[in-house]
């Protein structure tokens, strides 16, 4: 007779191997976390002995002006989680960037002004289980004898940004290691190109005020010459997750990117804002009175270091608009109703059936007896 018990013990043993293997792997998982990850325009620095989960970055970015005249704006918001006592982010910009603090409820109404449009959608039958929804200076030269210029520097409240120069790599790697930063190699390979072709840097650490760069961030806002509509991108190359970006454009008009790695990008989002007055709020009225147009792009990468390049933008084809619209889905008949409703219909069916049959065989008996 096959022995029951050393069965199941044999399953249970199986189970817990299982257990072990899945804690150890899980385990490994948290020690290779890495000390500097990517965000969409900066990398961010922490060091070799701590730990940082790559953050969310939620970004605006805004073009005004043309030729010698033109400046991109760029306010970022970062949420990162790190044990680390000091860390700092480094963002690239074409040239020479004025930092400032942006708006604290920014975001906010930016989620307001693009909140999709509601309709109802009638389906025959379902509910029960579905689930509830529905003033910029020119470009500057390289830094005297190849070294690292500090162009400006500010104080904002938990960070402080410094504005870089850098005449070589070796000498930005230098600066950055001199101030605290861990600087990773896959970091430090785009830096590199950068470097060589001239951009300017803002190194952002945390001052004496802060204890640790962890949570949300208050939004940083980043103003640059940039005749080319440009956003920093490069950095999240060093990425080892895959990157989701959603930037929220305001220009003149409905853009579209124009760069090497816009082929998956998606639109969300595309309208004139002046159109829809009743969904802009105070934060953005500033934005919309000198860039109307709000064009709100997605994109996933599956492989950052493989596929990303800086965005750039140009004015798309139209500037028809395009909302996203939510459902709310309405039935004639819940699942239960719709069932009822089926048994219902199948017993009249088969009383009709069986009371045809039985004329049927009256009139049969009838006709028989008649004979």
């Amino acid at each position: 007779m096959r022995d029951y018990g050393a069965v199941r013990r044999g399953v249970d043993r199986s189970w817990r191997r299982l257990l072990v293997a899945t804690l150890v792997l899980l385990g490994l998982g948290f020690v290779a976390l890495p000390t500097a990850q990517a965000c969409a325009c900066g990398g961010v620095f922490v060091p070799s002995d701590s730990t940082s989960t790559a953050p969310t970055e939620e970004v605006m970015v805004v073009h005004t002006g043309t030729g010698a005249r033109a400046a991109t704006e760029v306010t970022m918001r970062l949420h990162l989680r790190s044990d680390a006592p000091q860390a700092g982010l480094v963002v690239p910009t074409p040239a020479p960037a004025q930092v400032r603090l942006g708006d604290a409820d920014l975001f906010g109404s930016l989620a307001r002004a693009t909140t999709p449009e509601r309709r109802a959608r009638w389906h025959l039958v379902g509910g029960d289980f579905d689930a509830a929804g529905g003033g910029v200076g020119a470009t500057s030269a390289g830094a005297p004898g190849g070294g690292v210029q500090e162009l400006s520097s500010v104080d904002l409240g938990p960070l402080r940004a410094t504005t870089l120069k850098a005449g070589d790599s070796a000498a930005l790697r230098d600066w950055l290691i001199g101030h605290g930063y861990t600087v990773r190699p896959a970091v430090q390979t785009v830096l590199d190109e950068y470097v060589r072709e001239g951009w300017a840097f803002v190194a952002m650490q945390l001052t004496p005020q802060g204890a640790r760069l962890n949570g949300a961030l208050p939004p940083i806002t980043l103003t640059y010459a940039d005749s080319r509509f440009v956003y920093p991108m490069r950095m999240s190359r060093a990425a080892q997750s895959p990157t989701f970006v959603k930037t929220y454009v305001f220009s003149d008009h409905r853009v579209q990117r124009t760069d090497a790695s816009a082929g998956d990008a998606e639109t969300y989002f595309a309208a004139d804002l002046r159109t829809r007055t009743t969904r802009v709020t105070d934060p953005i009225r500033p934005v919309v009175a000198k860039a109307p147009y709000l064009t709100v792009l997605t994109q996933t990468f599956a492989e950052p270091a493989a596929q990303v390049s800086d965005f750039t933008f140009g004015r798309a084809a139209t500037d028809s608009e395009q909302i996203p619209i939510a459902y709310d889905d309405k039935y004639v008949f819940s699942r239960a109703e719709f069932a009822a409703v089926l048994v219902a219909v199948l017993l009249l069916v088969a009383g009709v059936l069986v009371l045809v049959r039985r004329r049927a065989g009256a009139r049969q008996r009838g006709g028989s007896s008649g004979s």
